[in-house]
């Protein structure tokens, strides 16, 4: 006569037990845990420099009326950023305030420059929800496909995608 032996072994279902137990512990998150909070270096909030204030077209004209030189009112147009979005009416109106003509330049650069920026980050945000509603699409593809294999061999409802 044959003797079937069980096949578990209470030996080894306490060890599996135990094991799970184990990796159990490993697994949990610390007590602190916050979803979406990052941990950031305490120093470096405290050694950023805040950005200069943005420049106005009454800065630019007393720069000019100072007697400062193009480049460095060009060099600070560069450093800041500017408070205002000159039409042509203003541009004509700070050169006949004295401005030069190639900070005139530079603003109109910095304002192209601001206006490719704010194209750039809608592209950014635009790509972002395409990209987002592809997956979605993919995703509901797959699961249309799925339908066609066991367990769900013939439903009536199914589509092919």
């Amino acid at each position: 006569m044959i003797s079937l032996s069980p096949p578990f072994r209470p030996r080894t279902v306490a060890l599996a037990a135990v094991a799970a137990l184990v990796l159990a512990g490993c697994a949990q998150m610390p007590e602190d845990h916050e979803p979406g909070r990052v941990l950031r270096a305490e120093g470096l909030a405290a050694a950023a420099v805040p950005p200069p204030p943005p420049m106005t077209a009454d800065e630019l004209v007393a720069m000019a009326r100072q007697g400062r030189d193009a480049a460095a009112i060009i060099d600070r147009i560069r450093a800041t950023r500017l408070a205002f979005r000159p039409t042509a009416a203003e541009i004509i109106d700070l050169h006949a305030r004295g401005v030069p003509l190639p900070v005139l330049d530079q603003v109109l650069a910095a304002e192209r420059g601001a206006q490719a920026d704010l194209l750039a980050a809608e592209t950014a945000r635009r790509d972002a929800h395409c990209a987002e509603e592809l997956r979605r699409l993919d995703q509901q593809w797959w699961l249309r496909c799925q339908m066609a294999y066991p367990p769900f061999p013939h439903f009536p409802w199914r589509r092919w995608p």
